[in-house]
């Protein structure tokens, strides 16, 4: 195959870091972004540039040069304390003018064949007992959503043709050294420590990193997967509790349960969020509520339009957590 160009924004962080490896396995040359240089080191074989802000005024022209597709991850993630009115304003400045900034500076280089976007589930909703699929009425409930759904927004109307677009809205994202709110899952788990979730019956969908980039290089020429919205995840829901005992059998720990009123643990989450207002709570509403609440996508659209098997199991992915001979 010809040797294509893949620029890729937010390299350095968690998806970024797999995907990169990826492309470069895979035959592509990479272009990666970056805002720390100090977190360039363990990844070779790219091109860095860096870009310090990522917003409406940001400069593309160099990483956009020669580029044949990009594949847009940089953003500001989630908050785990209580929203607050300058988080929405970060997050429409980076997630949604700064992506609006981006694709229209695309639409200068003729060269670029498709722009891939990151989204979230959140762009749609935070909780959900019924499985959302890509037919549900976006209502975002979180600043952060709000963001990516303006994004999504912004796409749509700018790009149709040279470039076309694909924007992915996938669940939490788990592998080695994830972030956010299964890493603090997993220090529970280390503890061994009783876990007031015995009485839980919650769903939640996940996607392992290792599933997600294989779609994403999937997608980066998919004739297919021109101008569309896909939801992506493993395709096996959990409970909290059944996740747990996973991560204890990964672990080779014995995980103990004990029933807990779920009323009383969204209680305690408020009180998190009084006690850590203007900095991230270690047991805030956010936390609580993505532990004891439901959400489930049926990815099953893009499986059947792009023909699509994860490669990784849910096992599989958990495992990979905590296999040290894996690199």
């Amino acid at each position: 195959m010809d040797e294509y160009a893949v620029l890729v924004t937010g390299a350095t962080g968690f998806v970024g870091s797999y995907l990169c490896k990826k492309l470069i396995e895979i035959g592509f040359r990479v272009k990666g972004t970056y805002r720390n240089i100090k977190k360039i080191n363990s990844i070779s074989n790219i091109d860095w540039i860096g870009i310090p802000d990522v917003g409406p005024k940001t400069d593309w022209s160099k990483a956009l040069n020669g580029v044949d597709y990009v594949i847009h991850l940089a953003g500001v993630a989630h908050r785990t304390r209580k929203e607050q009115v300058a988080d929405y304003e970060e997050f429409m400045r980076i997630n949604a003018y700064g992506t609006l900034n981006l694709v229209e500076q695309c639409k200068k280089y003729s060269q670029i064949k498709r722009f891939i976007y990151l989204s979230s589930v959140s762009a749609v909703c935070s909780y959900s007992r019924e499985p959302i699929n890509e037919n549900k009425l976006p209502k975002p409930d979180t600043y952060y959503g709000l963001s990516k759904l303006k994004a999504e927004t912004f796409i749509k109307r700018t790009l149709q043709d040279n470039p076309d677009y694909c924007i992915l809205r996938p669940p939490l994202v788990y592998g080695r050294s994830n972030p956010g709110n299964m890493a603090r899952l997993i220090k529970l788990v280390k503890k061994g420590i009783p876990l007031p979730f015995g009485q839980l019956n919650n769903k939640r969908s996940f996607v392992y990193v290792g599933n997600l980039v294989d779609i994403i290089t999937k997608i980066i020429d998919h004739p297919l997967a021109s101008n569309r919205t896909y939801f992506v995840s493993d395709g096996i829901d959990l409970s909290t509790k059944e996740l747990i005992y996973l991560l204890g059998l990964c672990m080779k720990r014995k995980v103990l349960t004990f029933p807990f009123p779920t009323l009383v643990l969204k209680i305690l989450g408020k009180i998190g969020d009084a006690m850590f207002l203007f900095k991230d709570s270690p047991i805030g509403s956010y936390s609580i509520e993505r532990l004891v609440g439901s959400l489930i996508i049926d990815s099953n659209l893009i499986r059947k339009e792009l023909r699509w098997v994860p490669p990784y199991t849910v096992v599989e992915g958990l495992n990979s957590m905590f296999d040290q001979s894996l690199t």
